[in-house]
């Protein structure tokens, strides 16, 4: 069986081999939030790593994870609406569902 890759369009790096994702702070208004790193004890999977995107504890999640949380009010990032500069996603600004998901 073919495993399957899924690259961070943040970081470009394939999420299921990378620690984690790259980017670890986020611009907001000028303002700079250094991000969480993944917790040993929240959505991991019995493989250790993020059962969402693969990222290992002590590392960030990659953007646009369901787990991550954002730095700036607490909710889950992939739904918040800060806005950040850095995200490829951003709900805030589109009228798109989903902007962040792309078909292969």
């Amino acid at each position: 069986m073919l495993g399957v890759m899924a690259t961070c369009i943040d970081c470009e790096q394939e999420m299921t081999t990378a620690s984690g994702c790259t980017i670890g702070t986020l611009t907001l208004e000028g303002r700079t939030f250094q991000r969480a790193p993944v917790a040993k004890k929240r959505g991991i999977s019995a493989s250790g790593r993020c059962g969402d995107c693969g990222a290992a504890p002590g590392h960030h999640h990659h953007l646009g994870c369901d787990v991550a949380d954002c730095p700036a009010c607490g909710w889950q990032l992939l739904s918040c609406e800060c806005g950040f500069d850095e995200l490829a996603f951003n709900l805030a600004d589109s009228d798109e569902e989903y902007p962040f998901l792309v078909a292969v």
